[in-house]
């Protein structure tokens, strides 16, 4: 089986209540080009999502592979921030399924966000992982209260975010995966819709969005997940042929 799709997958956070989402922005920012106006809704609204465990023990082992790469080339080019911003999402990702990982992926952030002058541009993308991984403190947490109020608060954070810049590709990202796999009683279908229409449209025209071993999962997870129509799926299987430059 395929490990890169299931890079972007997350489980749900368990049954308690939540706030609905705010109404969606215009993406006056966007260039316009075809594609479909919706997404799929939740196929059966009293359902949840769920992630099997084989995808589970997929995206555990393709996060710890691509830490032990970042550990290696930390060890050659030192700690530069962007083999730290790579070290942060494999922790993110060993986090979701192994609560061990919280205490390092967040102790790791904090380091990074102490080492960033005013105004850096990895600011936002720093803040949007702390959003992240709320959710998935939310995950983790037994006391429902507890569950609610780190819930409230990554997902406040990540659509803060997403209403500042609408077009940050790694920020829509993260929001989609937080709220991808929520019960249908979060409402949250709105903004799953919109975030799988934007990385629809973005990602076949912006690999330097990502790394490029993320940006293979991210556009793996679009094309599983969000159903998109076939011109899309051309032009994002297109945009992951083995042997293409993602590097701009």
């Amino acid at each position: 089986m395929r490990l890169v799709p299931l890079l972007l997958v997350m489980t749900a956070l368990g049954p308690f209540p939540g706030a609905a989402a705010p109404e969606p922005r215009p993406l006056d920012t966007l260039e316009p080009r075809p594609g479909p106006e919706r997404f799929p809704a939740h196929p059966h609204p009293q359902e949840q999502r769920v992630m099997s465990s084989q995808e589970s023990l997929a995206l555990h082992e393709w996060a710890r592979r691509h830490l032990e790469e970042t550990e290696a080339t930390r060890e050659s080019t030192g700690h530069h921030l962007p083999t730290e911003l790579e070290r942060l999402r494999a922790m993110y990702f060993l986090s979701v399924e192994d609560r061990s990982w919280m205490g390092s992926a967040w102790e790791h952030l904090e380091n990074l966000e102490g080492r960033l002058t005013e105004g850096s541009p990895e600011g936002v993308i720093l803040e949007a992982y702390r959003g992240a991984l709320e959710v998935v403190r939310a995950k983790h947490a037994r006391w429902p209260p507890t569950k609610l109020s780190h819930l409230r608060e990554g997902v406040g954070i990540l659509d803060r975010l997403v209403e500042e810049e609408p077009v940050n590709l790694e920020v829509r990202y993260l929001r989609l995966v937080s709220c991808y796999y929520l019960p249908f009683f979060f409402k949250r279908e709105e903004s799953v819709r919109e975030d799988f229409r934007v990385l629809v449209a973005e990602l076949p025209r912006h690999p330097e969005a990502f790394s490029p071993a993320v940006y293979r999962g991210v556009v793996e997870f679009v094309l599983d997940k969000g159903e998109p129509a076939e011109r899309d799926r051309a032009l994002l299987r297109e945009a992951v042929t083995p042997g293409r430059d993602l590097s701009s």
